[in-house]
């Protein structure tokens, strides 16, 4: 008995010290569904439970002219209103005014762009236009 008061002295007082970064540090926290955003399509959102995680990477595959990009910037255009999201251009496509035209918010666009000439970049070096 005299060795579970003093764990939970010591929890107690590990709490107690975290408890202005991080409350409840030790103390199990309930799992909560993540936060989604609905992308304007209604069935699309019921195939995904109500959206998109917020926060979360999504991946957009198919065939060519299925649609990806168009989905992409549909997203961006609801994601961009009032937040920041990252677009991972893997093939160099996208056009900056299409996207803009589509709804998305340039300024709240990180925009990571590939490219054939990255492999003769350094390693420590990312170049991103604005």
């Amino acid at each position: 008995m005299a060795m579970q008061s003093r764990s939970a002295a010591l929890r107690q007082e590990i709490e107690s010290s975290l408890a202005s970064r991080i409350p409840a540090a030790l103390s199990p926290q309930a799992v909560q569904a993540p936060r989604l955003l609905p992308i304007g399509n209604e069935a699309v959102n019921a195939l995904l439970g109500g959206g998109l995680p917020i926060g979360g990477i999504c991946e957009f595959t198919g065939p060519a002219s299925a649609g990806r990009t168009s989905l992409a910037l549909s997203v961006l255009s609801e994601a961009t209103v009032d937040s920041a999201c990252a677009y991972i251009d893997v093939s160099d496509s996208l056009d900056a005014r299409s996207a803009a035209a589509a709804g998305v918010r340039l300024k709240n666009l990180l925009w990571v762009r590939f490219s054939e000439m990255q492999e003769h970049r350094p390693n420590c070096c990312l170049s991103v236009d604005t």
